[in-house]
């Protein structure tokens, strides 16, 4: 998909050239050089989750201020960190299936039937410890925002207004956009 600009569309070289040619094809540029059978891409939905969710108060963090993220997100008073939109940090609340003692605590033979059975109740893993039980971690919702696109962060925008925390990259998941507690 060509959004009119340098890069994927093949257009990166366009503008080489001299005189007419080369000012013709600097306004081709600016027209934009998306070949004929290229489709605009989709727009994003607006960004509106729960006032449990903050996008803005600590955005001017990313990837790489991973414990400033974290600090400035518990020092307001959000337990959770993460860069589910844009890179940047956004701050959230604890939700209700992120940690579940209860499902598979049956299944505390050892690690790798603890983490089956967590899985196989659509959590994204699960662990032993000395203290607990087999402990779920991140019950997945695939459902809330099976239609979502990728394109513009929908994926994460859909999960986000959904109140959803965590979002698997659909690039990693056949296309599907999973959303994580």
């Amino acid at each position: 998909m060509n959004k009119g600009g340098l890069g994927e569309g093949g257009c990166g070289r366009c503008g080489a050239g001299s005189s007419a040619l080369g000012v013709l094809l600097a306004i081709s540029l600016l027209v934009g050089c998306g070949s004929s059978d290229s489709q605009p891409s989709a727009a994003a939905p607006a960004l509106n989750p729960p006032a449990s969710i903050n996008v803005k108060l600590c955005s001017q963090y990313d990837r790489e201020h991973g414990s400033d993220c974290a600090t400035c997100c518990n020092g307001a008073g959000y337990p959770n960190a993460s860069y589910v939109y844009k890179d940047q940090c956004t701050c959230g609340p604890v939700l209700p299936h992120e940690i579940d003692k209860q499902t598979c605590a049956a299944s505390s033979a050892n690690a790798d039937t603890c983490n089956t059975c967590c899985t196989n109740a659509n959590y994204d893993s699960g662990i032993l410890n000395t203290v607990d039980p087999c402990i779920c971690f991140s019950l997945k919702n695939a459902a809330v925002c099976a239609s979502a696109q990728q394109p513009d962060d929908g994926c994460a925008i859909c999960c986000l207004n959904a109140g959803y925390f965590v979002v698997q990259n659909p690039a990693n998941n056949g296309g599907a956009c999973v959303c994580e507690e």
